[in-house]
């Protein structure tokens, strides 16, 4: 256990390590180089109408084709991966027979030959249905390192030693288990989060792992999401009191920031260096830390006040 002076120099350092990033954050910009690449990748899938294109990005997809489209490219579609909507056409033909519409496909052998002659006429137009037929780059093998950096929700692997990976995250399902929060590590044929890579349900009181992820990511994400069950419940949790935290109704903006803050500062502390990910990731939902200056003092304070609290209590639970 650490002494009440190691305790304090810790979470010092916590506080050096946030302040830090903030600054990061606040700076944080997308190099010309980087959104030039991603500009490049995007503008091969672009053969979809603005409706689709508009359907496709709430499904969190940015670059998509067929089944067939991802072989003919070089690519395999993986096993278990579901197809995302899009409105695809279909060209409707009918014809009016003994006063009744009917459609050209249920026509009989003397309708068709009125139809030949042009003595029923035949009336066509297009409309359009929702079919799951295409999938995003990341559904395929396409390899890491030909996906643009600014890829989203692209997949990190760095490397991290597998044992420790482990015990790691079993100290932080200790204290989801502590919060009273089920962990769900579905199978890939069982996933529905999409291209996400973790999500808390509040009102269910779970946290669901996308089975995608690397040995890297699941300890960030499962922080990340801890942090939420935390700080973002509706009511009091045994941790949020333990720790005497007021859980205010915050942004959604300001609870992403709170969670990869909290997630980024563990993480920082086990030696597992994420910040460019993170900072990436927080500069993007706050618009460069603007969300969470528009708070005002105080509310600021308490916010990163209450990061630091968490982070030092997953800490704690890690390094017992």
């Amino acid at each position: 256990m650490l002494t009440e002076a190691q305790k304090l120099q810790k979470q010092k350092e916590l506080e050096k390590a946030q302040k830090d990033v903030m600054e990061s954050i606040e700076k944080a910009t997308n190099s010309p180089e980087d959104m030039k690449e991603l500009l490049t990748f995007l503008s091969k899938y672009s053969n979809y109408s603005i409706k689709n294109r508009i359907l496709l990005h709430r499904q969190g997809a940015k670059a998509v084709k067929s089944y067939k489209g991802w072989q003919d490219a070089g690519y395999q579609v993986q096993k278990g991966e579901k197809a995302l909507k899009i409105w695809t056409p279909v060209v409707i033909k009918s014809f009016v027979s003994n006063g009744k519409k009917k459609s050209l496909k249920y026509a009989t052998k003397q309708e068709k030959n009125l139809i030949a002659q042009g003595v029923l006429p035949v009336s066509t137009w297009v409309t359009f249905n929702l079919r799951a037929c295409v999938f995003d780059a990341l559904q395929t093998d396409m390899p890491d390192d030909e996906l643009p950096k600014l890829y989203a929700n692209k997949h990190i692997d760095r490397e991290i030693d597998t044992q420790k990976a482990q015990e790691i995250i079993s100290s932080v399902e200790n204290v989801i288990n502590r919060l009273g929060v089920t962990l769900e590590n579905p199978a890939l044929e069982e996933w529905n989060g999409g291209f996400a890579k973790g999500y808390y349900v509040p009102s269910s009181k779970k946290i669901v792992m996308n089975p995608k992820n690397t040995d890297y990511e699941k300890i960030n994400v499962l922080i990340h999401e801890t942090a939420h069950a935390i700080l973002h419940s509706k009511n009091e949790n045994k941790v949020s009191k333990e720790l005497g935290l007021k859980l205010d109704e915050n942004s959604y903006e300001i609870g992403e920031l709170q969670a990869e803050m909290t997630a980024y500062l563990t993480a920082k502390s086990l030696g597992m260096e994420s910040e460019e990910d993170s900072v990436s990731y927080m500069a993007g939902w706050t618009k460069n830390g603007l969300k969470f200056k528009e708070m005002g003092y105080e509310n600021q304070e308490k916010v990163l006040d209450d990061v630091v609290k968490v982070s030092d209590y997953i800490l704690e639970e890690i390094v017992k």
